[in-house]
């Protein structure tokens, strides 16, 4: 099994955390013991007690990636639990209940301390571990958000006359930022640093994000022109973690069905 005897840390996997919940159920497959983090533990705790009904080692945590504190007491838990972190997944995000239509600079700066300062910050929680080890893996989440312009963008300014935040999207253009520094900076630590950025995929998030109109116009954008399922993913994600990509690092490896290069 491609992740026998491997720690993998999520750093979120409770509601709507479509990408959390798929990926550790495919980790444990593969032979992982998981640590599920989630700000709210109780769900967390939920999805611990379904990965080991299925046979796998599982951990969960309290974990809020805006803080130092949380960050670096769940560390301390997972190795605690079983004595090192082998693949760290920034996974945590604001997508389910984001407030597209907020374009306050207060929600602006949540939205960038949750989607791309969070991985910085958990990602600091972790790498002494990984650097004692000289190895280590890092998988943050990302977004075609970084790169594909919502019509929603020109529409708010000629309904108001004002510039929208782009909240999410300059989240993940951040993320892909910190994906890079992050691995030049690790690489002679022999610690990898990838992003997968996500297309449009049929998740709860998107179905209350984003109305059938909408999703249309992504879909018929995107070169397969279908819309992504969660398990689309699993592979890439899988091919990340796992001793396949012991070369690859400071890559933000599109899965999106063709969407970006269709659109650039």
């Amino acid at each position: 099994m491609r992740l026998a005897d491997r720690v993998v840390l999520f750093t979120e996997a409770g509601e709507g955390a479509a990408f959390g919940r798929s990926w550790a159920s495919a980790a444990a497959r593969e032979g992982a013991s998981l640590v599920i983090g989630d700000r709210r533990r109780e769900l967390a705790a939920d999805l611990a007690a379904e990965l080991r009904r299925q046979g796998a080692r599982a951990l969960d945590v309290e974990l809020d990636v805006t803080r130092e504190e949380s960050c670096e007491q769940a560390a301390r838990a997972a190795l605690d639990a079983f004595g090192t972190i082998d693949v760290l997944v920034n996974n945590a995000h604001l997508w389910l209940g984001l407030r597209r239509d907020d374009h306050s600079r207060e929600y602006l700066e949540e939205t960038l301390r949750v989607n791309g300062l969070g991985a910085w910050i958990m990602s600091r929680a972790v790498v002494p571990h990984m650097r004692s080890r000289k190895a280590g893996k890092i998988v943050n989440l990302s977004s075609v958000g970084a790169w594909v312009a919502s019509p929603a963008y020109a529409e708010h300014v000629e309904k108001t006359g004002n510039l929208p935040s782009f909240g999410y999207a300059l989240s993940r253009v951040l993320t892909n930022g910190v994906t890079r520094f992050m691995a030049h900076a690790l690489g002679p630590s022999g610690i990898t640093v990838n992003a997968l950025a996500i297309g449009m995929i049929l998740s709860e998030g998107t179905r209350r994000q984003l109305d059938e109109t909408q999703r249309q116009f992504f879909v018929e954008r995107t070169a397969l022109r279908r819309m992504l399922e969660i398990r689309d993913t699993e592979g890439a994600f899988l091919f990340l973690a796992s001793a396949d990509s012991d070369l690859v690092t400071g890559q933000v490896l599109l899965v999106d069905g063709g969407l970006v290069m269709a659109s650039v």
